[in-house]
């Protein structure tokens, strides 16, 4: 039986880019987020920067993510919202946590709880992924922090969050 070590090392490179998927279905592989703001994302691709309108990004696959935060990202994608949770907030404690990955386990974390029935524990989670409001999760925070608050009947803290999306800022 031989192994060959290349097949595997290819694959890691691979797995270390980031992805990003446009509404519509297409994505942009192998590239270098830099800069993720709902106005634009920057990103690298092979040797150049380039920028891209944060409305027109349906989500980024981060290839660097620890990882607790893709055990959570595979719970979450195949329903299982209880395990996924838990992934998360280890995520969130692992030292080193890149800024972003506190961003985005917090929205994910709202998800879950939302999703699996918990509205009242999803919105301090939702509320601390809007806590940065430039951020290109902001608007979809916002929007899960409305339903989890019109699901736990406090309907002039969802008619607040929902009338700052209505706006027209975030082309929604």
């Amino acid at each position: 039986c031989l192994v060959f070590a290349a097949p595997s090392v290819a694959l890691a490179k691979d797995q270390s880019k980031d992805t990003i998927i446009l509404v519509g279905g297409k994505s942009i592989k192998d590239v270098t987020v830099n800069g993720e703001a709902f106005a634009e994302v920057k990103y690298r691709a092979k040797s150049s920067s380039k920028t891209i309108e944060g409305k027109k990004i349906l989500e980024i696959v981060h290839g660097k993510a620890p990882r607790p935060y893709k055990a959570g990202e595979g719970q979450r994608k195949g329903g299982q919202y209880e395990k996924a949770i838990a992934y998360y907030k280890r995520a969130l404690k692992a030292s080193g946590a890149k800024p972003w990955v506190k961003i985005y386990a917090n929205f994910y974390l709202g998800e879950c709880y939302r999703l699996g029935g918990k509205s009242e524990g999803a919105v301090s989670f939702y509320k601390k992924a809007c806590a940065d409001k430039a951020h290109l999760l902001y608007p979809r925070a916002l929007i899960g922090l409305a339903q989890a608050q019109a699901a736990t009947r406090s309907w002039s803290d969802a008619i607040k969050n929902l009338t700052k999306i209505s706006e027209g800022r975030y082309g929604l």
